[in-house]
């Protein structure tokens, strides 16, 4: 069986992670850590809407009904849909360092480790409301 491939973005991105389908939009959500931006790829047209980030930023979850969590490497951010920044969490700049890890998972749980000499030194930790 063979199997063909075909570019459908030639982002040049620095280093690109963390992508996410969004089965609402039907478009993909990705960053380019060292860009440094949050991607919107909507694969029907081609189209890739690019959010300039103030900091690297190391990942990200989308929330309801819409925006998103960002984690920059300046702290813990919520986005409106267009990429506007709210700070939601500031880490004591001494023990800053890049956001690496994250989840962006069905239980409104969202889990971010921040890298330095010190290793992982932050949690974060939403739950649904009941």
């Amino acid at each position: 069986m063979e199997t063909s491939f075909s570019l459908v973005l030639d982002a040049q991105a620095a280093l690109g992670e963390c992508p996410v389908w969004s089965t609402r939009e039907h478009v993909l959500y990705w960053v380019d850590i060292f860009g440094p931006s949050l991607n919107r790829l909507d694969p029907a047209t081609g189209i890739n809407k690019v959010m300039p980030m103030p900091a690297d930023i190391g990942s990200f979850a989308l929330r309801k009904p819409a925006g998103f969590v960002v984690a920059l490497r300046t702290g813990i951010f919520l986005a409106s849909a267009d990429g506007r920044l709210f700070a939601f969490a500031l880490p004591n700049a001494a023990e800053s360092g890049a956001a690496t890890a994250s989840s962006n998972a069905p239980t409104f749980v969202f889990y971010l480790g921040l890298a330095t000499a010190a290793a992982i030194l932050l949690l974060v930790r939403r739950r649904r409301a009941s």
